[in-house]
């Protein structure tokens, strides 16, 4: 495991060995150490590189333990040279520029920023260009010190490091708690290095708890024989012991499983499969019928489908094929009024009337018309926008292209989408954003056939560029999320009031073909630069009367990666933060 996969979110656990003084100086100690700790299968061992005279003062009582442990650059490359032949990480603490020379050319992974040093910003900036990840100690460290290290540090990956500095560690100072604190203030993942008495049960149960409580680096001591009371024994576990650890942290990061109640196993997927109650036709049901509660069962199946209380979304609605008794039913076997709703206005900053910009003979949003209009599956396109004088524009747009128009609030883009729905007697929405003129029909067919088949009340996907897919909602869906929003004048970013509230809304999430799935390519148009890379796109592949495969499109992109460079500075609005999306029923 690289220190680095830490903060892809992937709930693994880093352990680091630390080796600090324990070989007292000599290198055949230093290397049976490095043995222990690849045995045990720790991911990592830390070592302590430091020029005694820069470390303390010749009058120092311990100037004389420094010297002794103190190793030359020649035995460093050594002893790093047989910790790589393990396939161990190294990890340095550097209290010198000489030491972190050392580190650099032997190739350490990551620098530990030790307490001691925190302050010493003129080292960190040093530690700092390397761009290696920082593990960031902050035990017995100010909250201002802190600040002003994670400013240094503010181009590296970083994980700061909790852990109380006085050895051993009393039981009642390992205040756990702190790791949520420094979590939420700090936005950082975090480490915990527990130094308590080794010979206490609690050496064991620390880190484990630890884990638990979201940690995801266990940094310990190790020694080779804690009854020699060498260096730094107080706190390090014998062989056997730190082995015993690793494996239980190991299984403990497997009790933590997934923070979303309705994220489920495959056991448990088994379980509501073959145990919960489906909607199932109570009697044979002739194409054409109207569906009343009447004609609806509840029994468990050998597959899944919808529960009882999803039976709303088919009652009243037109069976569009013969229904056998027992048979499972789901909102495919009934008829739903699928519109397409294009949400565009003229309001834009890095990019003004960008939904008017000409690309070959036709505007920006009249080519997202003609590739809405190629879905199968859907009954309506609706351009909606808003009552704003300056949109009013648009609407002769739509009537060019033949299609509905819906003109709604400003502000409340989930009241003016419940407007558009209204208009059609809409079941489910497609909410596609009109400065994305490759959305692709194939992917909004997919995506219709997906929800309906699930039952599902929000439906969207990550994984293909950005600009060219939409999103699939229930109108019954949004109607609540409408009611329940706490300010819906933020519903201009409604997919958060779903995603955001995963154990209020059934949703799904469709997974994308590896040859598809770009998610880094961005197709939306909102900038000068944007409008540059899809006027390429379109000159090259864009046929009149044609639409583009999005397929066409990644393939000309993958084999002209330079293209990709002209936008490739833009950013994404960050405005996540400053939304709120809560509902009310959720507080």
């Amino acid at each position: 495991m690289n220190i680095k996969e830490i903060f892809n979110h992937n709930n693994r656990i880093f352990v680091v060995a630390e080796i600090a003084g324990a070989h007292d100086g000599s290198v055949e100690t230093m290397k049976n150490l490095i043995k222990v700790a690849s045995d045990s299968g720790v991911n990592a061992v830390k070592f302590q590189i430091f020029r005694a005279n820069k470390l303390v003062v010749k009058d120092h009582p311990k100037y004389a333990s420094f010297k002794q442990k103190e190793f030359s650059k020649e035995q460093w490359l050594d002893i790093s040279e047989y910790a790589k032949s393990f396939g161990l990480s190294i990890f340095a603490d550097v209290f010198d520029r000489e030491s972190l020379d050392i580190a650099e050319e032997f190739g350490a992974e990551a620098y530990k920023i030790h307490s001691s040093i925190i302050s010493d910003v003129f080292l960190l900036r040093d530690i700092a260009k390397t761009r290696k990840t920082i593990l960031l100690s902050v035990g017995g460290s100010k909250y201002i010190e802190i600040k002003k290290a994670l400013s240094i540090f503010k181009d590296n990956n970083k994980i700061l490091v909790a852990g109380y500095q006085n050895f051993p560690t009393k039981i009642e100072d390992s205040n756990l708690a702190l790791i949520d604190y420094l979590k939420k203030e700090f936005k950082c993942p975090i480490g915990y290095a527990d130094h308590c008495d080794a010979e206490t049960s609690m050496a064991m149960i620390l880190p484990l708890l630890a884990v638990v409580k979201g940690a995801c680096l266990i940094e310990k001591h190790i020694t080779l024989d804690r009854s020699s009371k060498g260096t730094d024994y107080y706190s390090s576990l014998n062989p056997s012991e730190i082995k015993n650890l690793v494996k239980n942290i190991m299984e403990t990061r497997k009790t933590i499983g997934k923070s979303k109640l309705d994220s489920f196993s495959e056991d448990e997927e088994k379980y509501r499969q073959n145990m919960k109650k489906f909607i199932v036709s109570f009697r044979n049901i002739r194409k054409g019928e109207i569906i009343s509660l009447d004609m609806l069962d509840f029994k468990r199946t050998t597959k899944l489908g919808l529960l009882p209380n999803e039976a709303d979304k088919l009652i009243g609605k037109q069976s569009i094929r013969d229904i056998k008794e027992d048979e499972i039913i789901s909102l495919q076997d009934v008829e739903n009024n699928v519109a397409i709703l294009i949400a565009v206005r003229m309001k834009s900053t890095r990019l003004p009337k960008k939904a008017l910009q000409v690309i070959e003979g036709q505007t920006l949003i009249e080519h997202l018309i003609d590739r809405m209009k190629q879905c199968k599956h859907a009954n309506h396109v609706i351009l909606c926008t808003s009552i704003h004088p300056d949109d009013r524009i648009l609407l002769d747009i739509a009537k060019k292209k033949d299609i509905f128009y819906f003109v709604g609030n400003e502000k409340n883009v989930m009241k003016r989408f419940l407007g558009a729905a209204e208009k059609v007697k809409a079941d489910i929405i497609v909410r596609v954003t009109g400065d994305n003129p490759l959305t692709s029909p194939y992917f909004i067919d997919s995506a219709i056939k997906h929800h309906l088949k699930a039952g599902a009340d929000y439906t969207y996907t990550t994984d293909l560029p950005q600009g060219t897919k939409g999103e699939v909602i229930s109108v019954s869906a949004l109607k609540k999320a409408h009611e329940l929003a706490e300010d819906p004048n933020f519903s201009e970013y409604m997919t958060w009031y779903f995603t955001d509230n995963p154990n209020f809304f059934k949703i799904e999430k469709i997974l994308i073909d590896e040859d598809m799935k770009r998610p880094s390519y961005r197709l939306t148009v909102d900038t000068p630069e944007d409008l540059e890379l899809i006027k390429k796109i379109y000159g090259k592949l864009y046929e009149h009367g044609q639409i583009i495969p999005l397929k066409a499109v990644i393939k000309f992109l993958d084999e002209n990666p330079n293209l990709l460079k002209i936008n490739a500075n833009i950013k994404s609005k960050d405005v996540k933060d400053k939304v709120n999306v809560r509902l009310r029923w959720l507080k």
